[in-house]
């Protein structure tokens, strides 16, 4: 009760903007909303360590753990959402790839739209990409969702999007996703996290200084990728003995930071490969906490030595 009564009281406040000129009913239509919208706020931003929301325990694309966020999480049929409502862009996007999902033949849809899972005030617009000078930036990529029409049409909701350059989204990223989706086709899985960053010269974590379109949606300094992948073409994983692998499989990790600038980024994918402790400590977030914490401090601490992989590469 009296946390409703400090919320409620919060909400006031942050409401007497709200005109006189509004009906009862839509100033306590708003309030109402706004009431709801900090009480979610206050759980989510006091999430225990190692919590993992209920309707997503043993979903295939968090096999490995949840990583945390202050977001709202969207469950889809192909993929995960952790919403940014203060930005209007993803903090992460995670799923599950293999060699089926990858290799389907649907064609884009290039349906974008607005995700109508989301609140008028919570959600970028198609309208605040228009003329920007960024493009729809995929965090789920559409090409790995060849499975299904529904599974590509999926991939088009502005949820699943953030402002990226044009030099980025269509050279370097597009690399990267092209390695992925061919180290995908023999692996037995991978668990992909995809999201975005804001940092300063320094590489410090900062908060977002350009935004685009009338609801303000941020624009990311960086993106990153990291990814899990369970395959045995590409030979053995540094484990410790007392760790026992999946049979007939072997344990890789990979990490990506790219920088959302103008010009084209230098060099090859596997220049911009990072350890997963690095990105973590650019996110704050814990990815595949569900291993075995011997095992996640080994394969976290370092970058990927060779990429793409191979096969029959060893590590």
């Amino acid at each position: 009760m009296s946390l409703r009564i400090l919320v409620l009281a919060s909400a006031l406040s942050q409401a007497a903007h709200v005109t006189l000129a509004q009906s009862p009913e839509q100033r306590l239509g708003m309030l109402e909303a706004r009431v709801s919208e900090l009480c979610q706020f206050h759980y989510r931003d006091r999430r225990p360590h190692g919590f993992v929301p209920a309707d997503v325990v043993g979903n295939e694309h968090l096999r490995w753990g949840f990583p945390g966020g202050d977001c709202d999480v969207l469950l889809g049929d192909y993929f995960i959402t952790c919403h940014d409502r203060s930005n209007r862009i993803p903090q992460w996007v995670t799923y599950r790839l293999d060699s089926v999902s990858v290799a389907g033949e649907a064609e884009r849809t290039d349906d974008f739209r607005a995700d109508p899972y989301l609140p008028d005030y919570q959600r970028a617009e198609l309208r605040d990409y228009e003329a920007s000078g960024y493009d729809r930036g995929h965090m789920a990529p559409a090409a790995a969702f060849r499975r299904s029409e529904a599974a590509m049409s999926e991939t088009f909701k502005l949820s699943n999007m953030a402002p990226q350059t044009p030099a980025l989204n269509r050279q370097m990223w597009r690399m990267l996703e092209e390695d992925i989706r061919e180290l995908a086709l023999r692996a037995a899985s991978i668990w992909a996290y995809t999201g975005s960053l804001f940092l300063d010269e320094n590489g410090s974590i900062t908060e977002p200084t350009i935004f685009i379109g009338e609801n303000r949606v941020a624009v990311p300094t960086h993106f990153y990728k990291v990814m899990l992948a369970e395959t045995a073409a590409c030979g053995p994983t540094p484990t410790p003995p007392s760790y026992t692998a999946p049979q007939s499989s072997r344990l890789l990790m990979f990490g990506f930071v790219m920088r959302n600038q103008t010009d084209p980024l230098e060099g090859e994918a596997g220049d911009y490969a990072v350890s997963v402790d690095l990105v973590e400590t650019l996110t704050r977030l814990d990815f595949f906490s569900a291993l075995p914490d011997s095992l996640e401090d080994v394969l976290e601490e370092t970058a990927a030595e060779y990429w793409p992989l191979p096969i029959g590469t060893t590590r």
